[in-house]
């Protein structure tokens, strides 16, 4: 640690000490004792530091005898504010002016006492003397699972008992939607605040959770787990020096001397990478090469080596974060499918692929050579890739609406979760950056097979039985792109 970071230490063991979550200190470990290191580093979006106790250093680490998958955690999302908001919208329309509120606990981890046998193996050491950390550390694999279950508790009672049916929470915050600008005083800091904002400072107040006043926010544009969301402009953005400061890590990652990183340093910056999907959820598929790389990988410090997958699907992420707005629409999926500018229905077999617009009068087939066969599923998904990218080729309004059908629901899937994992990655890249760089909205939705006669006879070759359905509509054949479909370049 630095001059800075040594000081900062120094100071935390004092303040805790003081709230008597650090024990009086002593000279040397007692039989049964173990240490765990101590570090500083910087809080997010701030000149501040946060005190790190690392339970993954050392051959006994506490953290290597915590599994991972007994303490997974589901946080809430700004997807799922995306979708309160537009509930909210949708049911009382454009004019009502729409306050989002958010409340942080203070000292969240360190709120909650640890077991004493569990306390005699977090021993800490500042400047040679030993300290008994009493508390939950940041640091713990653990530690998240077990915040997690008491503040979804303090959730569960603000929603049951307060009626604050919105209400969200990402470990520490939690946040709410009102309807109005109405504010109503809350004794607590002597202000006033939105009624349901009160409403949970009062909870949290009953229940002896501690809260300060410059973290208890609201207004129509605020920050939420370092996302600007405005409910007036229904937006999430992700300001500009954020993704300046994402792409530069990203790329002295991938450029880094030997092309290689310890299995922490990579969750670390997919960790970080995953948090701007908030803002950009499209790129998902692009992370997808890199979590491979983790797949069945656990030693903490064990070198993974960079390969040209991953430093090509990070690349295109980091230029994608400089190259847009860093604004995810949060109504660009509350459209109904009559407001669609351009509807396809899809479908696909073995020996070909087809697509028609009931809305534009056009179909499109493609037949397969025998030795390009893929599986059905692969054509299916080839399929809505190649009516999207058709779709592009029309003259469409800003920021088109794209409405896609397809009978398989695995296609529907590859494109609605837009994992990007094999075989589906250049699929679901191509479709990225479609959507990134055309701003379009595009959504893709299931029919039943017996609803999709005309794509079933267009992807099996059966042209006549096309025109026997519909004499009017234009078919022409298309070739799917190489990245798409290949082997379909040399047909």
């Amino acid at each position: 640690m630095n001059t800075q970071e040594l000081e900062f230490v120094e100071s935390q063991c004092a303040d805790e000490l003081a709230a008597g979550r650090f024990s009086p200190p002593f000279p040397s470990l007692l039989p049964g004792m173990q240490t765990s290191a101590l570090g500083a580093v910087p809080k997010p979006n701030s000149d501040k530091f946060r005190l790190i106790t690392d339970q993954s250093l050392g051959p006994h680490a506490l953290n290597s005898f915590i599994a991972k998958d007994d303490v997974r955690v589901r946080y809430d999302s700004l997807q799922d504010l995306g979708c309160s908001l537009r509930f909210i919208r949708n049911k009382f329309g454009e004019s009502i002016p729409l306050v989002l509120w958010k409340s942080d606990i203070a000292h969240a981890f360190r709120c909650i006492p640890m077991h004493p046998l569990w306390q005699i193996r977090q021993i800490v050491e500042v400047n040679g003397k030993f300290y008994v950390d009493r508390c939950m550390v940041f640091g713990s694999r653990a530690s998240p699972y077990i915040w997690c279950r008491i503040a979804g508790l303090i959730a569960w009672m603000a929603i049951n008992t307060r009626g604050l049916l919105f209400l969200q929470h990402y470990m520490d915050d939690y946040w709410s939607i009102e309807r109005g600008l109405e504010l109503v005083p809350y004794s607590g800091y002597d202000d006033l605040r939105p009624h349901g904002q009160v409403q949970f400072l009062v909870l949290l107040d009953e229940l002896g959770v501690p809260h300060e006043q410059p973290k208890q926010i609201f207004g129509e544009c605020i920050p939420v787990i370092g996302f600007n969301v405005d409910t007036r402009a229904m937006s999430i953005s992700m300001a500009q020096n954020d993704r300046q400061e994402l792409a530069d890590a990203i790329k002295a990652f991938i450029s880094h001397n030997g092309r290689k990183h310890p299995l922490r340093r990579w969750q670390q910056m997919l960790g970080w990478a995953n948090w701007a999907l908030n803002a950009m959820p499209h790129a998902r598929p692009a992370l997808a090469s890199s979590y491979a790389k983790l797949e069945g990988k656990s030693i903490p410090n064990a070198t993974i080596y960079i390969n040209s997958a991953v430093t090509s699907d990070l690349t295109w992420f980091a230029d994608r974060l400089l190259s847009g707005a860093g604004v995810s629409l949060i109504r660009a999926n509350s459209w109904n499918e009559d407001q669609a500018d351009v509807t396809i229905f899809c479908d696909a077999c073995p020996s070909g692929m087809g697509f028609w617009s009931p809305s534009h009068r056009q179909a499109y087939y493609f037949e397969c050579l025998p030795e390009v066969h893929r599986s059905s599923n692969f054509c299916e998904a080839a399929a809505i890739v190649s009516a999207l990218q058709w779709a592009l080729s029309l003259n469409l309004p800003e920021r088109p609406r794209i409405l896609i059908y397809s009978d398989n629901l695995a296609a529907v899937e590859v494109f609605s979760s837009m994992r990007g994992k094999p075989p589906y990655h250049a699929m679901t890249m191509q479709a990225a950056a479609w959507i990134h760089d055309h701003e379009i909205l595009w959504r893709t939705l299931h029919v039943p097979g017996l609803d999709n006669t005309i794509a079933d006879y267009l992807s099996r070759g059966m042209l006549h039985s096309v025109q026997a359905l519909d004499k009017s509509l234009p078919i022409r054949p298309f070739t799917p792109l190489e990245n798409i479909y290949p082997g379909s370049a040399e047909m």
